[in-house]
């Protein structure tokens, strides 16, 4: 089975191990695949890029002035976003550097759009 992954191009992910379903409720941190490695520490180097530009972004965002315009996005949604993606990137740069195999959930929430696929 594989898994697509944003941030590397057309890559599939061997998949071991899936712990989730569609609809399933999780929080963050909750394992959701245990996926092999290889691939992500192959691009160890843009995972971290990925990490250090989220961060930046959150630490930017945490100290900007809230805007006030109509439809515009709240300061606490920004940053919310932002703390998400950095949790993403923080466990794909562990699983780069071979600390885990477990792909969590980033924040908590409904997993959907779950789909998997024998290998080719």
């Amino acid at each position: 089975m594989g898994v697509n992954l944003a941030g590397i191009q057309d890559a599939i992910i061997s998949v071991s191990q899936v712990d989730v379903t569609n609809g399933a409720l999780v929080n963050a941190g909750t394992p959701l695949v245990k996926i092999d490695p290889t691939l992500l520490i192959q691009n160890a180097a843009q995972f971290q890029s990925q990490l250090t530009s989220a961060q930046q972004a959150l630490t930017a965002d945490e100290h900007t002035p809230s805007s006030t315009l109509p439809g515009a996005q709240t300061q606490a949604q920004l940053v919310s976003a932002l703390s998400v993606e950095v949790n993403f990137d923080n466990n794909l740069v562990a699983i780069a550097q071979g600390r885990t195999t477990t792909l969590t959930a980033p924040t908590s929430g409904y997993v959907t759009g779950l789909t998997l696929q024998p290998a080719r």
